[in-house]
């Protein structure tokens, strides 16, 4: 019996720099990436895609013939959502269209990556019966997809990951490496009342390579071990690095003049992913620590 094949894209970016880590050695995996390198992994097979090309993703899904398909790839800065909506909606949705129309819902498993931002933030610990409510161009197209990957026909699952820190890959930085920058500047600024529950990207591949391995259908939401504000977990990383609190300055969403509207509340209810996939996702203090001591 042949391997399963499972087609990733977003290889090489953030998180699916760490889904290969976990699922090289058990899958034929094929990679997607366009300018970013991938990890060097002599079980991979690498194949450069640009989601912006029509018709380059439908191409590529027919030409490998996947089992299971994990679309991690998107558009995922939300400023530049904000200020290129056109683009946002040509990777995020258009390209997930046409991902879909090259694959047979009938031999293929979709794992569709999406975000806690579909939510409003206007209650927090939301759980999968909740109703989205998108406040920016980023999550409203990451919302768009999600119809579209439910509308398609065949066996899918719907991850809604929280705020993921760890790691970053050679080509695309993480929140932590983007605060470790901030606090050399002094200019690191986080918001006391933006609420997340932050995700350690290790905990995220872990499920996804359960999630691979599952029949579980439909939508699950994954976060970390607890909730805070993005100024607590900034504090708690400094203090960690041995530096005083007070290189972390907090701010009001009300006093920051963006473009956008960003929800002040969307941590996640991970129950069902807990009892579905069988884990523990560590606490954001476990997270940095462990962050930190792999970083050493």
């Amino acid at each position: 019996m042949r391997m399963k094949r499972i087609f990733l894209t977003g290889g090489s970016g953030f998180l699916g720099w760490h889904v290969i880590r976990a699922l090289s050695n058990r899958y034929e995996l094929w990679c997607a990436h366009h300018a970013s390198p991938l990890p060097e992994d002599d079980n991979i097979r690498e194949i450069p895609v640009d989601l912006f090309s029509t018709g380059a993703i439908k191409k590529t899904i027919q030409s490998i013939e996947p089992d299971i398909v994990i679309h991690a790839a998107a558009l995922s800065q939300t400023a530049l959502c904000e200020g290129k909506p056109d683009i946002a909606r040509k990777i995020n949705v258009n390209a997930t269209q046409e991902l879909l129309e090259g694959l047979s819902p009938r031999t293929t498993r979709v794992i569709y990556i999406s975000t806690d931002l579909v939510f409003d933030g206007l209650k927090g610990f939301y759980r999968e019966t909740d109703k989205p409510n998108p406040t920016m161009v980023y999550s409203r197209t990451k919302l768009e997809a999600e119809t579209l990957i439910e509308s398609w026909g065949g066996n899918y699952a719907i991850l809604r990951l929280a705020l993921m820190y760890g790691k970053g890959s050679p080509g695309h930085d993480s929140f932590l490496s983007w605060l470790e920058k901030g606090i050399a500047r002094g200019e690191a600024v986080l918001f006391t009342d933006e609420y997340r529950t932050p995700l350690y990207v290790r905990d995220a591949a872990g499920a996804i390579s359960r999630l691979v391995d599952s029949d579980f259908s439909g939508v699950m939401h994954l976060g970390g071990g607890a909730r805070c504000s993005r100024y607590e977990f900034g504090v708690e990383f400094a203090r960690q690095k041995g530096y005083s609190p007070n290189v972390i300055n907090g701010k009001s969403l009300k006093d920051a003049p963006m473009n956008m509207i960003r929800p002040p509340d969307v941590s996640l209810d991970s129950s069902l992913a807990k009892k579905v996939l069988g884990i523990i996702p560590c606490s954001w203090e476990q997270g940095i620590a462990d962050y930190l001591g792999d970083s050493s």
